[in-house]
């Protein structure tokens, strides 16, 4: 009876406050779940724009080595020397951290920094080599079929007086550019836990001050 009798207490208390102050205490309530409910939104929009900035970013990086690559090596294809090609290849692959391919207008690869240009196939025929043809650059996202892993791969056609003397790509590992966007998406979703953590704690608050306001003022 006692338990009953002061739900009963408490379930008046609720319905007698004054309008304003239900209203007032309602907002409270909901305002922390609706922005709640929109950090997890921004969260979701800016993880998702957030990683196809990071990967034109780095797509644009390697255009711009490919660049400065050409004018290193662009002369040596219409003489090569495939020794010193693969050596001074090797040599700023290692101080960039790209991975740089040089390949002859045939399809043959002359020089790789991370492989053994001997052992790989024609390149003729990949995907990023055969839209480099057409365009100023040719990109693409696979499998790497030397290496077995996933790269992001970026070529340009090396021309002479319009005569195509073969093309030099510069590639990059996709997990590397994961790696750095799982730091991203976890500095994201730390933001987005704050931002809703504190829109309860002054739904709450806004609530209590409420409620006293109405109690001082009914005293």
């Amino acid at each position: 009876m006692h338990i009953v009798g002061a739900m009963s207490t408490d379930a008046t208390r609720v319905i007698s406050l004054p309008l304003q102050v239900r209203s007032s205490a309602l907002w409270s309530w909901t305002l922390p779940f609706v922005l709640a409910i929109a950090s997890c939104a921004l969260f979701v929009l800016f993880d998702k724009s957030g990683q196809e900035a990071r990967w034109l970013g780095e797509e644009q990086v390697l255009r711009s080595q490919v660049l400065l690559f050409e004018e290193l090596v662009a002369p040596q294809l219409e003489h090569p020397e495939p020794a010193a090609i693969q050596a001074q290849v090797q040599r700023v692959g290692k101080a960039t951290g790209v991975r740089f391919t040089l390949i002859r207008e045939d399809g043959t690869v002359l020089a790789d920094s991370e492989a053994d240009p001997v052992t790989m196939d024609n390149h003729g025929t990949r995907a990023e080599v055969l839209a480099a043809s057409t365009a100023e650059f040719g990109t693409s996202r696979r499998v790497s079929r030397t290496l077995g892993a996933e790269f992001l791969y970026v070529a340009r056609a090396i021309r002479r007086d319009g005569v195509l003397l073969g093309w030099i790509r510069a590639s990059v590992r996709s997990a590397e550019i994961r790696g750095s966007l799982s730091m991203q998406q976890w500095l994201l979703g730390i933001l987005a836990a704050v931002a809703g953590s504190l829109a309860v704690v002054l739904g709450v608050r806004r609530l209590q001050m409420s409620i006293r306001g109405w109690r001082q003022s009914a005293t």
